[in-house]
C-alpha cells in the first residue's frame, strides 16, 4: 500500500509538468515564448519540497522529470540567450545549484551521479538539454509506472529523429556525438559485431538498428556507408 501511495503521489506530483508539456512542447521545439513561467515556478518549487524517490522506476522518471523541467526553467530566466553554453561560460551543468527533493544538485549531479549509474543509456533520449542536437524533449511527464515504455517511446522517437543523418544517396551515415560522449552508457551495445564498424560506431549502430524501423535495421546492417559524427547543434531548441 505504501508503494502504492507513493506512486499516486509522484503522478499528482508531475500533472503540472505534464500539463506544460502538452501545452508547449512538440517534436519541432519549445514554445519558450509562449511558456507558462509561472506554472512551471510552481512545479520546480514542488521539485525542492519534494520526497526523495525509492526503487529504480520512481528515481528514473523523478529525476528525468526535474532535470528537464530545470532546464527549461533556466532558459525562460534567460530569454536573451541563443544556445544555452552561453551561461556561465559554457559550465551552466555543474555551476548552477537548485534544490531537488531538499538537497541542492547540479544539472550534472542529477544526470551523472544519478541518472548514469542506472545503467540506462536510453536516459540520454529522455534528457534535453535545451538545445536542437538533443533529442527532442519528451512530450509527456515521466511516471513511476511508465516510465519503461515512456523510454522505449522517447528512445524510438530519438532515433527517427535526430540520433543520426544520412546523405541524400544514403552512402554516409552521421551518428549523434552523444554516442562518442557516452560511450560507456552503450557499451551493452558492442554485439553482435558489425563488419563494417568497431567501437564506439559499433555501439551505436546496434543501438539504432534495436530502436529503429526494419527497413532501416535492415540498412544498417549492409553497412554500405560510411560513418562518421555529426557536429553537434547546441543552438537554443526554441519552436
Amino acid at each position: 500500500m505504501l508503494h502504492l501511495l507513493a506512486s499516486l503521489s509522484h503522478s499528482a506530483e508531475h500533472a503540472a509538468w505534464d500539463a506544460l508539456l502538452a501545452a508547449h512542447v512538440t517534436n519541432s521545439g519549445v514554445d519558450y515564448a509562449g511558456f507558462d513561467g509561472a506554472a512551471l515556478d510552481a512545479y520546480v518549487a514542488g521539485l525542492s519540497a519534494a520526497e526523495k524517490p525509492e526503487g529504480r522506476d520512481a528515481t528514473l522518471a523523478f529525476t528525468m522529470n526535474a532535470y528537464n523541467a530545470l532546464t527549461v526553467d533556466l532558459m525562460l530566466d534567460h530569454p536573451e540567450v541563443k544556445s544555452i553554453r552561453e551561461l556561465d561560460g559554457g559550465e551552466v551543468w555543474k555551476t548552477r545549484e537548485f534544490t531537488v527533493a531538499g538537497e541542492q544538485v547540479t544539472l550534472d549531479h542529477l544526470e551523472n551521479g544519478v541518472l548514469r549509474p542506472l545503467g540506462d543509456p536510453r536516459i540520454h533520449a529522455g534528457l534535453n538539454c535545451a538545445s536542437k542536437g538533443c533529442p527532442p524533449l519528451f512530450g509527456d511527464a515521466f511516471e513511476t509506472a511508465t516510465v519503461q515504455a515512456q523510454l522505449d517511446d522517447a528512445t524510438k522517437n530519438w532515433v527517427s529523429l535526430n540520433a543520426y543523418i544520412t546523405s541524400k544517396m544514403e552512402d554516409e551515415l552521421a551518428l549523434s556525438m552523444i554516442f562518442d560522449w557516452f560511450a560507456a552508457d552503450f557499451a551493452a551495445y558492442a554485439t553482435p559485431d558489425l563488419a563494417h564498424a568497431e567501437g564506439k560506431e559499433e555501439q551505436a549502430i546496434n543501438f539504432l538498428i534495436k530502436y529503429t524501423d526494419e527497413g532501416t535495421a535492415k540498412w544498417l546492417r549492409e553497412g554500405n556507408y560510411q560513418v562518421s559524427w555529426r557536429e553537434y547543434d547546441w543552438a537554443k531548441n526554441a519552436r
